[in-house]
């Protein structure tokens, strides 16, 4: 029970209900905000999905003013979208986001979350606070 806490807790799957999926990747949506602290860095590396394997890296940087994740996605993956949530540990909201070096609009600063639409290959997202 334990281990798939753990998994739910840094990837998971959109569900519909009755074991159903939309398909959409579901990225540290369990995780505290403590995990997200100055300096701090979480890595999941390989995990089996519905997508394919995946794996991703969040880096908090040391004055606690912005989260770099990295997250790898098969080429062949036919996921509709992958969203992943990047907390502050003070509870700030997220003010802008970088996907690939390139401003992004898919963010709802009030649940944490970035939305990456047909997301293939590399995805480098910097979330500023």
């Amino acid at each position: 029970v334990g281990l798939l806490l753990l998994r739910h807790l840094l990837v998971t799957e959109e569900g519909r209900g009755a074991g159903e999926y939309t398909g959409k990747l579901l990225l540290l949506f369990g995780a505290p905000r403590r995990w997200y602290a100055p300096g701090q860095r979480i890595a999941v590396k390989g995990a089996v999905t519905h997508a394919g394997k995946i794996s991703f890296e969040v880096q908090a940087s040391a004055d606690g003013t912005r989260l770099d994740a990295e997250i790898l996605m098969p080429p062949d993956t036919d996921c509709p979208a992958v969203k992943i949530r990047l907390r502050h540990p003070d509870g700030k909201r997220i003010r802008t986001v970088l996907v690939n070096d390139k401003p992004h609009a898919g963010f709802d600063p009030g649940d944490d979350l970035v939305e990456v639409i047909k997301p293939v290959g590399t995805l480098r997202i910097r979330a500023l606070f």
